[in-house]
């Protein structure tokens, strides 16, 4: 057997998207996939800045106000991380109470 013999359906460009499909739900399925890709943007941002935090930090060579502002920029990723994970549980906890499906 041959691999041209081989019955595997190719997926098309155009397929049926069931995402979309009941303009009632639109708006709903429209935020809840925005709101997972909020959740996702914010924990990049959150690496970068603490990266870019800790290499300021190792750069300083002791400069006292680089040290601050280093630290102040990790305790700020920190809290937006903190936020971002509450968020996250804080809609877990919704769904479970109201049987509603947001993520």
């Amino acid at each position: 057997m041959t691999l041209a013999q081989v019955n595997i359906p190719i997926p098309s460009v155009v397929q049926d998207n069931k995402f979309f499909i009941n303009t009632n739900d639109f708006v709903g399925n429209l935020l809840s996939k925005l709101l997972i890709y909020s959740i996702i943007l914010g924990g990049l941002i959150f690496m970068f800045r603490f990266i870019s935090a800790g290499f300021v930090y190792m750069g300083s060579i002791g400069d006292k106000a680089k040290i601050e502002a280093a630290l102040r920029e990790i305790t700020n990723a920190l809290i937006g991380l903190i936020v971002i994970v509450v968020t996250f549980f804080a809609i877990q906890i919704i769904e479970q109470a109201f049987g509603i499906n947001i993520l």
